[in-house]
């Protein structure tokens, strides 16, 4: 059985409404289904956001170094930092930028796919947009 707490407590981004429903004074000691306790869950979903921030951050900082060498015209390893800032994490941007040094070197090829992905990367964007729009005004 899932209690109102447990809920909360499985997802990221509603430390205002745990604090409310612990106000209210719900039993904290009652299981998920796997035998997961409410404050067990608030601590995984507590790591794994501060992983995903690090990761972010990681992500932009590698990032800055290819577009720093993009700068310099050093487009060779601009596109192989790109690949590093891909491989953290997919973005229509990151696609974009290294097709722009692909097609610079003369890989046209390279550059054509990586088009393709950031178009492909960017719809996926727009649905995932859609999709958390529509659970925002359904959880109201």
């Amino acid at each position: 059985m899932l209690t109102p707490l447990l809920l909360a407590t499985m997802h990221g981004g509603y430390t205002n409404f745990i604090k409310l429903l612990l106000k209210a004074g719900p039993d904290p000691n009652i299981p998920d289904d796997l035998g997961r306790f409410p404050v067990e869950l608030a601590a995984i979903r507590d790591c794994m956001e501060e992983e995903q921030r690090h990761l972010q951050r990681r992500k932009a900082l590698i990032k800055s170094k290819a577009d720093t060498a993009f700068k310099q015209k050093e487009y060779k390893i601009a596109t192989k930092i790109y690949d590093l800032a891909i491989a953290h994490g997919e973005s229509a941007t990151l696609y974009a930028n290294r097709s722009v040094c692909k097609l610079l070197i003369g890989d046209g090829e390279g550059a054509l796919s990586d088009a393709l992905m950031c178009e492909c990367c960017d719809l996926i964007g727009q649905k995932l947009a859609t999709v958390k729009l529509q659970l925002t005004c359904y959880s109201r």
